[in-house]
């Protein structure tokens, strides 16, 4: 029984070690750009399949992602924007179970919370210690709320591809 003990409590620490070194080896606290372009890309032609499941959004009079939203999401100190606008996506729809499954098949949930991780260790000293939501961001929150039933789900996605492009041109941008 002792030697049972002392094998899983060394299986453990075992793993632990593993999993911290696998951390720290995908995920540096520096600004990986190559990764972030690679991760991008896979992101956008994905998203251009994901969207093909899907009906076509008919809503016209409203737009979730807006050129006031792009404007603060480009800023340099909006680092919390950037992440919580990828967290929306995330859980709002891609998590719902109307969407989760053919998300997680196409790997849009994985490559976000990636992208949203490295995301977060570029350009982190010009990042506003703010902890405000932007104006933008409110008022998507509010445009989600106005559309019912599955369509705003569409409407979503059939925006994606607007996201991964703001997200490729902040790739672009930095240095």
């Amino acid at each position: 029984m002792k030697f049972c003990n002392s094998l899983l409590s060394v299986l453990y620490l075992a793993s632990l070690f593993i999993l911290t070194c696998e951390t720290k080896l995908l995920h540096p606290k520096k600004c990986q750009r190559p990764l972030l372009e690679k991760k991008t890309a896979e992101l956008y032609n994905e998203t251009a399949l994901f969207k093909g499941l899907f009906p076509k959004d008919n809503i016209t009079g409203i737009k979730f992602l807006t050129e006031n939203l792009k404007v603060d999401f480009m800023a340099q100190k909006n680092c919390d924007l950037r992440s919580n606008l990828l967290s929306f996506y995330i859980n709002d729809f891609l998590k719902k179970p109307l969407l989760q499954e053919k998300a997680s098949k196409f790997k849009i949930i994985q490559n976000l919370i990636v992208i949203q991780d490295l995301l977060l260790h570029c350009k982190k000293s010009l990042c506003d210690k703010k902890k405000t939501e932007s104006k933008s961001f409110t008022e998507l929150k509010n445009k989600t709320l106005q559309i019912h039933g599955k369509k705003v789900f569409w409407k979503a996605i059939s925006e994606m591809d607007i996201l991964v492009e703001w997200i490729q041109e902040y790739v672009e941008e930095l240095e």
